[in-house]
């Protein structure tokens, strides 16, 4: 027998503004079926009209007729639910201690646990409703002390990137990159797999940087050979060069041709304080996040036909990165810090 529902002309009024103007287009949905329906058309040709299930159209009807308006505006279809929703709370236990590498690897655990064999579709979209996600792992130094870096954060650089903000001082991060001439592969989206050519030799271009992290300025000693001493005094004295009879404060690792006894004396001749990371803690120094985006922008994915291309490229990244890469730069370049104090290790 057809549904056939009566609608109130003070209901009808609010029918025909609320299927054009209410905010949320399931709402719409429903007031466009109780017009439809009022205008004489049954449930089957309503859901062909909206592209609805039958089922959706006659639970909308029934909802009107049980309590009117303010029943359609509130009830919500039934949803199947997963059979794995029963399991949930043992996959998620399981799954937050061992992530799977795969959703493979997931659906065959989740098989092996339960006993219930899903679609990888299906267990993929299960996982995302559980807030599971893809996500990259991150390293940290095994020997790296979480307690010590926080405690260096927010004692040591903190204070002094507020100083540099309010002008006191000129703040600089300090470290070596050394590029190899050979490819740099990374992901494409792409058809077919596509394959970049490699040129021949080692040949390594060095660059110890300084960045200021408030201008983002970068300041740089460049060879072939390698980096020493006498290489981290040369930075020094520019930097001094650039900003004469101004504070100089510059963040540094314990490289030992950092550290040792010739660098800090020059140091102190050129009145530049040396404030010395804690020990494995790369995530401090700013400056190692500019050397990934160097070597995204200029080397991943680029065939260099020789050293004097390769340097070229790497070269025009570094002193263009404050105009053609601005924007970039200011949202990957903030002054914020990632700590180890609570975050999940992977289980051995």
């Amino acid at each position: 027998m057809m549904l056939r529902v009566p609608l109130s002309p003070e209901d009808l009024s609010t029918i025909q503004h609320e299927r054009f103007y209410h905010p949320q287009p399931h709402i719409m949905k429903r007031m466009h079926i109780l017009a439809l329906h009022h205008e004489g058309e049954n449930a089957t040709r309503i859901s062909e009209l909206l592209g609805l299930d039958r089922k959706t159209t006659q639970a909308c009807l029934k909802a009107y007729r049980d309590g009117g308006l303010a029943t359609v505006y509130e009830y919500e279809q039934y949803k199947r639910q997963s059979e794995l929703e029963a399991y949930s709370e043992l996959i998620e236990k399981e799954f937050e201690k061992h992530p799977p590498q795969s959703i493979n690897e997931a659906s065959d655990r989740i098989e092996t646990l339960t006993g219930i064999k899903r679609s990888l579709t299906q267990v993929r979209t299960f996982l995302k409703k559980k807030g599971f996600k893809c996500l990259k792992t991150g390293s940290i130094p095994s020997k790296a002390d979480p307690v010590v870096q926080k405690e260096f954060l927010e004692n040591t650089i903190k204070p002094i990137i507020s100083g540099a903000q309010k002008g006191e001082h000129d703040l600089y991060y300090v470290d070596a990159a050394h590029f190899v001439l050979g490819a740099f592969l990374d992901y494409l989206w792409s058809k077919v797999r596509v394959f970049v050519r490699t040129p021949s030799g080692r040949q390594r271009y060095n660059v110890l940087g300084a960045y200021n992290a408030i201008t983002g300025a970068m300041v740089t000693v460049t060879n072939m050979t390698y980096i020493n001493s006498a290489s981290v005094i040369e930075l020094l004295s520019k930097l001094r060069q650039l900003h004469p009879g101004r504070s100089i404060k510059v963040v540094l690792d314990n490289a030992s041709y950092q550290k040792n006894y010739l660098v800090r004396w020059h140091a102190a001749i050129l009145d530049i304080e040396l404030i010395f990371l804690p020990s494995y803690s790369p995530n401090l120094n700013l400056i190692e996040r500019y050397w990934k985006f160097v070597k995204k922008k200029s080397l991943y994915n680029r065939f260099h036909h020789n050293i004097e291309a390769f340097c070229a490229a790497i070269d025009d990244c570094v002193n263009n990165g404050n105009t053609k890469y601005a924007e970039e730069l200011k949202t990957l370049m903030n002054l914020e810090f990632q700590s180890f104090e609570n975050v999940q290790f992977l289980a051995v």
